[in-house]
C-alpha cells in the first residue's frame, strides 16, 4: 500500500474520531410546511459526548432538541456507531400569521470536547388561512379524523360526476328483511340511500304484514315514486321466507343485507363500485363502520382487518356493510331457521366464505350503526354457537363450539384423532431456576401428554444447571442436546428440530411458565389444520398484563406485539384480545408449527437473523406460501421476557441488531408497510389500536 494512500486513510480516521457525526433528516428540502412539523435527525461522537443540539428558525434560537431517541437504522448503515439511541427531534408549530414563504431551519450539534457540527436547510411554507372564528365546540379525536380523511361536501358532489364515468357500473341489490321496522329509523335509512353519490341501486323489501298503517303507506308511496324501490309483504309467521323472497326480487350483480339499525355513508355505493372497477373478481367484500348517537354524533369506529377466517369464526367481525356476488348467494340454497336479522348476516358471511377465497376489505367507514341498535345485536349473541357449529360441520370439522359469557366470542375446539406427538424445543444457557420452572410447569400442568422435550444446552457453565440437565437426561420423554458456541437462536432451534421425532414442533423459550392446562390442545386446535402454518399463544408478563397477543407489522417502523400491557382479562379492541384470529406473525417464544413444513422452509434464518426477528421472518415466509398464522387466546403462558439473556447493550450486539432490523425491512418491506391484519386507519406509533392521524389506505 502506497504511503500516499496510508496518509489519506489516516486523515479520514482522524476526521471520524475527532469530529461528531450526524444528520438533519426532516424536514427535507422538498417538503412544504403546512402545519406543525418535526425537526429530526441523529448525532454521534466517537470520543466525546453530545452535550447539546440547538434548533434555530430563521436565525433565532428556539431551544434544545430531545436527544437519545432510538434509530435502529444508524448502526446498521454506519460502521462504528455502536448505539441505536442517537436520534433527536424538536417540534415546531409556526404561528397562523407567519409572514414568510420560506423557513430556514438550522441545527447545531455540540459535544463535550468543544467540537460542533452545523446543518441548515430552507423549506417552503404554505400555511392554511387562519380560522375566522373559533370552533363552536370541542371536537373529538374521531371527528378530527373524519375531517382529515373523509370526502368533503365538494368531493361528494364531484363523485356524482365520477360515478357516471366509471367503466363498470354494477347494480347493487340492497335487501331489507327485518323482523320489525319503525318509521323514524326506516326513513333515515331510505334518505341515506337516496343521498348516495352512486345511483345504480335497487332496494328489495320483504317485510312482515304487521307493519303499522303509517309505515306501510310510506313504503308504498316511496315505491310508487322511485322504481328502484320494491316491496313485498309476507305473513308475520313466515320469517324464514323473507330473505329468499327479497333475494328472488334482486336483479343486481351484488347483494347486501340492510337493516334499519343504521344508515349508509353518502359515498358508500360509489366507493363500492370504484373498488369493483379495481377488483372485478371479488365475491365478498366488507367495509368499516362506526356508531351514531341520537344527536347524529359519530363515535366508536370499528376498523377491521383484511380477510381473517379465524376471526370470523370467533365473531361476526365483517358486520355491515357487506356485499356478496348474487349468483354465489343463490347457490347456497336454503339457509337455517336461525337466518333472520343479525343471525342472517352472520350465517351468510360464513356460508359464502366456504365457497370463495376472493374476499376483500374496504378500509372505509361506509355504515353508521345506531348506538341503541348495536346494543340489541350484542344481546342476541346466543345464536352464534349454533351458526358456527353448523359451519364447522359443513367444512368437515368435528368440533365443540361454545360462546364466552363475558362477550359474544365463539371458541371452536377441534377433536384430535389421533393425537399427534409434539416436540417441544427449549434452548437454554444456565439460569437453572428459569429452566426448572418452565419444565416443571410443562410436566405437571399439561393435560395433553403426548409430547417430548428437547432441551438444547448452549454452553451452560453453572453447577446447578449441569445437575438439573443430568436429571432431565434420565427422564423418559426428555432429551438433552448440546450445542456449544456463540448464541445463534436460529441455528440452535434448527439443529434441535432436525433431531425431533414429533410431527409438530413447538419452539419455546426457557423463561416460560404454563398457566392453562389445555395449552397444547389449544395450539393443536389450529396447528393441525392443513391451511395453518404456525400458531402462537397468549403470553403474559409476570404482573398478568399482556405481553403478546399477536404481532403487528409496521409499528415503530418494524413490528410489535398487539395489546401489549393490556390487563389479562380485558377484551381489547373490538374483543380481539379474547378472540382467536389471524395475524401476519406470532412470537417465537411459543410457536407451534409442522416439522415437515419447518424443514421445507429451511427453518429459522441462521445467517441473516441469528437472534432477532427470525420468528417474524419465518411466519412471513409461511404467509408467502399461502399458509395462515393463527393466534389463540386459549393457550395462556407467563413469559418472563428473556430474563435469561443478557441485555442487548454490548456494542457488537447493537450493531448486529441494526443489521438484522435492516435485513428484515429490506426483505419484507411491502408487508411491513401494510400489515393486512391491522387497519391502515390505526396508528403505527404503538400497537394499541388508536387512530392514525391520516389513513394509509
Amino acid at each position: 500500500m502506497s504511503k500516499q494512500l496510508l496518509t489519506l486513510i489516516d486523515a479520514h480516521l482522524r476526521l471520524y474520531f475527532e469530529s461528531p457525526l450526524g444528520s438533519l433528516d426532516d424536514p427535507t428540502p422538498d417538503d412544504v410546511i403546512t402545519g406543525p412539523f418535526l425537526v429530526r435527525g441523529w448525532a454521534f461522537s466517537a470520543r466525546g459526548e453530545i452535550t447539546a443540539i440547538k434548533v434555530f428558525l430563521n436565525g433565532e434560537l428556539l431551544g434544545d432538541a430531545e436527544y437519545g431517541l432510538e434509530r435502529m437504522d444508524v448502526p446498521g448503515s454506519l460502521n462504528g456507531v455502536l448505539t441505536a439511541n442517537v436520534g433527536y427531534q424538536y417540534a415546531i408549530e409556526l404561528p397562523a400569521d407567519y409572514p414568510h414563504e420560506h423557513a430556514e431551519i438550522a441545527v447545531r450539534i455540540s459535544e463535550s470536547r468543544g467540537k460542533e457540527l452545523l446543518f441548515s436547510r430552507t423549506v417552503a411554507v404554505s400555511l392554511p388561512e387562519p380560522e375566522p372564528e373559533p370552533l363552536p365546540m370541542p371536537y373529538t379525536d374521531y371527528e378530527i379524523w373524519i375531517a382529515r380523511n373523509e370526502p368533503s361536501a365538494v368531493e361528494l358532489e364531484s363523485q356524482q360526476t365520477q360515478a357516471k364515468q366509471l367503466a363498470y357500473r354494477p347494480l347493487f341489490s340492497l335487501l331489507l328483511t327485518e323482523e320489525s321496522v319503525s318509521s323514524t329509523p326506516i326513513r333515515a335509512l331510505l334518505e341515506s340511500l337516496r343521498a348516495q353519490t352512486y345511483d345504480c341501486w335497487e332496494l328489495c323489501l320483504a317485510l312482515p304484514d304487521d307493519l303499522s298503517a303509517e309505515l306501510r303507506q310510506l313504503l308504498a308511496d316511496l315505491a310508487a315514486a322511485d322504481a328502484r324501490i320494491r316491496l313485498q309483504v309476507l305473513p308475520a309467521d313466515q320469517a324464514a321466507h323473507r330473505f329468499p323472497t327479497a333475494l328472488a326480487m334482486a336483479t343486481g350483480e351484488f347483494v347486501a343485507l340492510l337493516s334499519d339499525a343504521g344508515v349508509l355513508a353518502p359515498n358508500a355505493l360509489f366507493e363500492t363500485a370504484s373498488f369493483l372497477n379495481r377488483q372485478a373478481d371479488a365475491d365478498f367484500f366488507y367495509s368499516d363502520e362506526d356508531r351514531l348517537d341520537e344527536t347524529g354524533l359519530r363515535f366508536s369506529p370499528l376498523f377491521k382487518p383484511e380477510w381473517s377466517p379465524d376471526l370470523l369464526r370467533a365473531q361476526h367481525y365483517t358486520g355491515a356493510l357487506s356485499f356478496y356476488r348474487t349468483a354465489l348467494v343463490r347457490e347456497l340454497g336454503e339457509l337455517t331457521g336461525q337466518a333472520i336479522g343479525a343471525a342472517l348476516e352472520y350465517e351468510l358471511a360464513l356460508r359464502v366464505s366456504e365457497r370463495t377465497h376472493r374476499i376483500f376489505r374496504l378500509p372505509l367507514v361506509l355504515f353508521h350503526r345506531r348506538a341503541e341498535a348495536a346494543g340489541v345485536a350484542q344481546d342476541a349473541a346466543g345464536w352464534q354457537a349454533a351458526i358456527v357449529a353448523e359451519h364447522c360441520r359443513r367444512i368437515g370439522w368435528e368440533c365443540e363450539v361454545s360462546v364466552a359469557e363475558a362477550a359474544p366470542v365463539t371458541r371452536c375446539r377441534r377433536i384430535q384423532r389421533p393425537e399427534p406427538l409434539v416436540s417441544i424445543v427449549i434452548p437454554t444457557r444456565d439460569r437453572a431456576d428459569l429452566l426448572g420452572r418452565c419444565v416443571e410447569s410443562i410436566l405437571t400442568r399439561s393435560s395433553y401428554q403426548k409430547f417430548e422435550l428437547l432441551i438444547v444446552d448452549n454452553d451452560s457453565q453453572e453447577a446447578d444447571t449441569a445437575a438439573l440437565l443430568a436429571d432431565y437426561a434420565a427422564h423418559a420423554n426428555i432429551r438433552v442436546l448440546s450445542h456449544p458456541g456463540a448464541f445463534n437462536y436460529s441455528r440452535i432451534n434448527n439443529v434441535a428440530v432436525a433431531q425431533a421425532a414429533g410431527e409438530y414442533v413447538l419452539l419455546l423459550n426457557n423463561d416460560i411458565e404454563i398457566v392453562t392446562p389445555d395449552w397444547l390442545e389449544a395450539l393443536l386446535d389450529y396447528g393441525t389444520r392443513p391451511d395453518v402454518g404456525a400458531v402462537g399463544a397468549k403470553l403474559l408478563y409476570e404482573n398478568r398484563q399482556i405481553q403478546h397477543a399477536g404481532v403487528i407489522l409496521g409499528v415503530g417502523d418494524m413490528a410489535d406485539h398487539a395489546h401489549r400491557y393490556l390487563p389479562e382479562t380485558e377484551p381489547g379492541y373490538a374483543n380481539r384480545a379474547i378472540s382467536a384470529q389471524n395475524f401476519s406473525a406470532v412470537t417465537g417464544a411459543c410457536l407451534l408449527t409442522r416439522r415437515d413444513l419447518y424443514q421445507q422452509l429451511g427453518g429459522l434464518d441462521e445467517v441473516n437473523l441469528p437472534i432477532s426477528y427470525n420468528d417474524v421472518d419465518y411466519c412471513l415466509r409461511l404467509r408467502e406460501q399461502g399458509y395462515l398464522i393463527v393466534w389463540t387466546p386459549y393457550a395462556v403462558l407467563v413469559h418472563y421476557e428473556s430474563v435469561s439473556r443478557n441485555r442487548d447493550d454490548h456494542p457488537d450486539r447493537i450493531i448486529a441488531a441494526g443489521h438484522e432490523a435492516g435485513y428484515l425491512h429490506r426483505r419484507w418491506r411491502a408487508w411491513i408497510a401494510n400489515d393486512p391484519y391491522y387497519s391502515p386507519n390505526l396508528s403505527l406509533h404503538a400497537p394499541d389500536f388508536l387512530l392514525a392521524r391520516y389513513t394509509r389506505a
